[in-house]
């Protein structure tokens, strides 16, 4: 990866700190960058194919956002 690039990367939605996601119809997946986030909170409701996608461990989506301290699916802690 180019340097250029990699600064790119790294400095996408540099001060996000929560990301709600709800009624989201057509959203199937997570943007790559989240995982370079601050993030510090996420929530994802009533979105059952994106849910699935961020199952712990075993969800595609997964790795994209465990680094994350709070996350909430459905109302459930995960």
């Amino acid at each position: 990866m180019k340097a250029a690039e990699e600064h790119r990367r790294s400095t996408v939605m540099p001060c996000l700190q929560v990301l709600r996601i709800s009624d989201c119809p057509k959203l199937k997946s997570l943007p790559d960058f989240l995982c370079t986030t601050p993030s510090k909170d996420l929530e994802i409701d009533r979105r059952p194919i994106l849910s699935q996608s961020c199952q712990r461990g075993i969800g595609e989506d997964w790795l994209k956002i465990s680094d994350i301290p709070n996350i909430w699916i459905d109302c459930e802690r995960v």
